[in-house]
């Protein structure tokens, strides 16, 4: 038999090679950001400011150590902040790059343009425009983690959930470059209390530049429905005796773009669990007033998710991506001749509910 001591050297050699670098180096000797957040300077608009999240974990707790720096791009300002920290400075582990909302209203290809080129950002990362200062967000006390790992949590949980949209740093550059759908960001505040985060909405982008918000849980909810399925939303209709809360368990989507006519077709699906107003018996809503509460839950989705879209293409915006939609089923279609197009696009919205006890 021929020997295999020659293979598992020359196999042992290229682990060696593979990991040259990861020793001699202790975790106490690295500087590893968590989190980075970048401003626009008050008083030189030609300068970034970024505060960066390095956190040291050890027994019983930890410290979050915020380094602060400034420059022309985020090269530079890295390259400033290696000349702060005792360690080798290491970003391949980031977890959340912010934006403040008045520099995202610039091109963020000047910020993120070294990331995709020259410097290591996990093509995950998240990244979210701030309502708030940035800074202010990474200095924040979640006392169990630091404050990246935490806001990385909490929208991957609404993420998760179908309560918002995915998005990370490959997700918005590849809206960048392609046709038929505009970029967009979660959008996130400091907690009125201080203490923690909150999400806002969305951050709607042309190209590379932040337009408009999208707030509200509610209108987070209809886009959702329209982008993707959700698994854990709660819709309210009406108020008194006649009110319908519903818990949404899954839903789905489809459309038909019929381009000679200009006209999309919308089928939207909400599998839900009825939540009654009481849990008494005498009170259960009855199956005549279920229908009737379904069919009128059914158009006010319709009305609102129409309502929606005639907002975006009003702004001329189209984070849904609709554009892709109908370039996925039109072999003429044009990306030079879609932002005409879309604006003038009549969506013929269908809602249908079924509710749990009518599939038993």
């Amino acid at each position: 038999m021929r020997s295999r001591r020659p293979l598992q050297a020359g196999l042992a050699l290229l682990v060696l090679l593979l990991t040259a670098g990861c020793f001699g180096e202790t975790l106490e000797q690295l500087s590893i950001i968590y989190g980075i957040a970048y401003e626009l300077d008050p008083d030189n608009k030609e300068l970034l400011t970024a505060t960066a999240s390095i956190p040291q974990y050890v027994k019983g707790g930890f410290e979050n150590r915020l380094v602060t720096a400034q420059g022309k791009s985020s090269m530079d300002i890295r390259n400033a902040m290696s000349l702060q920290t005792s360690g080798r400075l290491v970003d391949e582990k980031m977890l959340v790059l912010l934006i403040d909302h008045q520099l995202a209203r610039q091109s963020t290809y000047r910020l993120l343009g070294p990331y995709m080129s020259e410097l290591k950002l996990p093509a995950r990362s998240l990244i979210a425009v701030t309502e708030t200062s940035p800074k202010e967000l990474l200095g924040i006390n979640m006392q169990k983690m630091d404050p990246a790992t935490g806001m990385n949590a909490i929208v991957a949980k609404h993420e998760r959930l179908g309560l918002m949209p995915k998005s990370n740093l490959l997700t918005f550059v590849k809206q960048q470059v392609r046709e038929g759908q505009d970029p967009y960001l979660p959008l996130i505040a400091k907690e009125e209390d201080g203490q923690g985060i909150r999400i806002v909405g969305l951050a709607l982008f042309k190209d590379d530049r932040y337009v408009m918000p999208l707030k509200g849980a509610g209108n987070l909810l209809l886009f959702a429905l329209l982008h993707q399925s959700v698994t854990n939303g709660t819709y309210e209709l009406g108020g008194g005796k006649q009110s319908l809360r519903m818990r949404i368990e899954r839903s789905g989507v489809s459309y038909d773009w019929r381009p000679s006519e200009k006209k999309m077709d919308v089928r939207v699906r909400v599998h839900a669990s009825l939540l009654e107003r009481t849990t008494s018996p005498t009170e259960v809503f009855s199956e005549a007033v279920t229908i009737e509460l379904k069919r009128k839950a059914e158009r006010e989705l319709a009305d609102r998710l129409g309502m929606l879209i005639r907002k975006l293409q009003r702004s001329g915006l189209d984070p849904v991506g609709f554009g892709e939609i109908a370039r996925s089923q039109d072999s003429h279609w044009k990306g030079s001749e879609w932002n005409s197009i879309y604006q003038q696009t009549k969506f013929n919205i269908v809602v249908k509910i079924n509710f749990d006890r009518e599939r038993r």
